[in-house]
This record gives structure tokens, C-alpha cells and sequence, in this order.
């Protein structure tokens, strides 16, 4: 009987040092997953799909780069500039405007942006006042935008053609006199602005919560991680009730 219990007694230590070994080795992902859950549960009052990651070491992690600046069009105040498949006025993305930049100008308190089939005509501050497209009477297959007389004029394949003051029809004219948008380089500060810019919309603090919390961050490797992990304390909580109940035996 002695040595039954002394036994059973070795048994129940044996059980407890595993039980502490699950739950040491736990210990991390737990407050791993504890934590990254929470701020996930609340993604929507955080708004962490609208907050970039900023961070230069974690958008490396990620293998995010800008693309190659080739320059931008200089309006009196403000800049519009093409990067990679997105089209910024200064620093701030111009939401769904289409690639590629043909030329960005002002004519009286309007800014002019051909882009894509449309021209996109913006306040001094980049407010969108509309979007002129062929539907509108724009002349199809946009090449660039200049200004002369005081009004808009565009060269398509097909010629030039100026538009009126309301931009609702377009006539066609030759090029004299026309002072077309050229691009010009960045200044460096506004350059290292859109770079992050472009790199940080590419990873959202709740996309890097998501990946954090199942292991995707770390690739392949990362969710085996988790997944040990996750089995590690299925075993933490069994190793746990069994202590529990053979210690309300003895």
C-alpha cells in the first residue's frame, strides 16, 4: 500500500513538471494570441485597417518597396505624382484615380489632372469637384494637358482640342501658343514622403495583427509555430484537469 501511494505520488510530480514544462512553453504564444485577439476584436473601433504600418524594419519584413520616382507636375502650391499604380496630390493618395498620369496644371482656381480616359478637376486643396470621361464629351485617348488662353486643351492621337470654361464641349485647335504640363523632379522631402506613403498602404496594422496572430508573419514556419503552440496548451488545460482531479482522489 506504501508503495502504491509512493508510486502514484511520483506519478502526480512527474505530471506536474510536465504540466509546468506546457505551460513555460506556452507562455509567449499565449500572450501572443491573448493580445493581438483583443486589439483584433476591436480592429473597427480602431480603425487598424485604415492605420499603415510605418515602421521601415517591418515593411522590409514584408518585402514592400516603391517603385522608381520618375518625377511629378507642379501646380502653384501642390504636387500630383504617379507612384506605382497610385496617384498622390502632395502627400495624400487621390482615391480611385487612374493610372497613368498624363499632366497635372491649375487654370484660375481649378487643378487639372489627366489621368487614365479622365480628367479629374480638383480645388487649390484637392477636393474633387468631378470626373470628366468620354461620356462628358472629353475626347477619347487622353495623351497630355496644357493650358492656353486660359482654358484646358488635350492632345489625343487624333489632334488637340480645347475645351470651354464649363469643360462641356471640345473643339479642335493646333498646338501654337500651348504651354504643356511637364513633370519635374520631386524635392527630396516630398520624395521621401510618398515612399512611405506607398510602401505603408500596403500593410495595414490589422493586416499585421492577422499575420501576427495566426503566424503568418513568420511564413510556413511561423503557423507550424502556432500551431505547436495551440497543441501545447490543449495539453497545458488536459495536463492541468488531470493534476487537479487525482490530487481530489488522494
Amino acid at each position: 500500500m506504501v508503495r502504491h501511494k509512493k508510486h502514484h505520488g511520483v506519478r502526480l510530480r512527474s505530471l506536474f513538471l510536465w504540466h509546468r514544462y506546457f505551460g513555460l512553453a506556452s507562455a509567449l504564444f499565449v500572450m501572443t494570441l491573448a493580445v493581438s485577439g483583443v486589439l483584433i476584436n476591436y480592429g473597427d473601433d480602431l480603425r487598424l485597417n485604415k492605420r499603415p504600418v510605418q515602421a521601415d524594419w517591418l515593411l522590409d519584413w514584408y518585402g514592400i518597396a516603391a517603385p522608381a520616382i520618375a518625377g511629378g507636375y507642379a501646380t502653384p502650391a501642390h504636387w500630383i505624382t504617379q507612384v506605382g499604380e497610385r496617384i498622390y496630390f502632395d502627400g495624400q493618395e487621390i482615391n480611385d484615380a487612374l493610372p497613368p498620369l498624363y499632366g497635372a496644371l491649375q487654370v484660375a482656381d481649378t487643378l487639372v489632372v489627366a489621368a487614365g480616359n479622365q480628367l479629374l478637376l480638383l480645388t487649390p486643396q484637392g477636393e474633387m469637384i468631378d470626373r470628366l470621361s468620354g461620356l462628358a464629351g472629353l475626347p477619347d485617348s487622353v495623351r497630355a494637358v496644357g493650358a492656353g488662353g486660359g482654358h484646358v486643351i488635350v492632345r489625343t492621337p487624333r489632334g488637340n482640342y480645347q475645351g470651354d470654361d464649363q469643360f462641356l464641349t471640345w473643339r479642335p485647335i493646333d498646338a501654337k501658343g500651348v504651354e504643356w504640363a511637364r513633370t519635374a523632379p520631386l524635392p527630396p522631402s516630398l520624395r521621401d514622403t510618398l515612399v512611405k506613403r506607398y510602401r505603408g498602404a500596403g500593410v495595414s496594422w490589422e493586416r499585421l495583427l492577422l499575420d501576427l496572430h495566426s503566424g503568418r508573419l513568420f511564413g510556413k514556419a511561423g503557423v507550424a509555430v502556432m500551431n505547436i503552440a495551440a497543441l501545447l496548451m490543449v495539453l497545458l488545460a488536459i495536463s492541468g484537469a488531470w493534476h487537479f482531479f487525482k490530487r481530489k482522489r488522494r
